[in-house]
């Protein structure tokens, strides 16, 4: 386990979501549930940016390692330093909330089909 590579982290938990997949659009590697974005790491994978809430975003900009996300912190998305101690740690939980977010924003008939498909 000590060679996964932060992206070997990250992959795993975001496919790990039901009806996940990965796609490579602008020399990033994105995760997306039915065609909605919810984690973005870049190519060498130091740092990743996800959704969160407008209650929760400025609490964890408190942390140094956690930034508001170019182009898209007016949305709600924060981008985490994965070189700084600990970070990646934090990252299941936040790519967590972030897939939440993103799937109650979905028509129900896909929400519904993605509750089947996890169980």
């Amino acid at each position: 386990m000590a060679d996964r590579t932060r992206i070997d982290v990250i992959r795993e938990a975001c496919l790990a979501k039901a009806g996940a997949v990965e796609d490579h659009p602008w020399d990033h590697v994105v995760f997306k549930v039915v065609g909605k974005i919810f984690a973005i790491t870049d190519t060498e994978s130091e740092r990743v940016t996800v959704k969160t809430t407008p209650e929760k975003k400025p609490i964890l900009e408190q942390d140094p390692a956690i930034s508001s996300a170019p182009y898209l912190g007016s949305k709600g998305w924060v981008m985490l330093d994965l070189t700084q101690d600990g970070v990646l740690d934090i990252f299941p939980d936040l790519m967590e909330e972030s897939y939440a977010l993103i799937v109650q924003k979905l028509p129900k008939k896909a929400q519904k089909e993605l509750s089947e498909w996890s169980r």
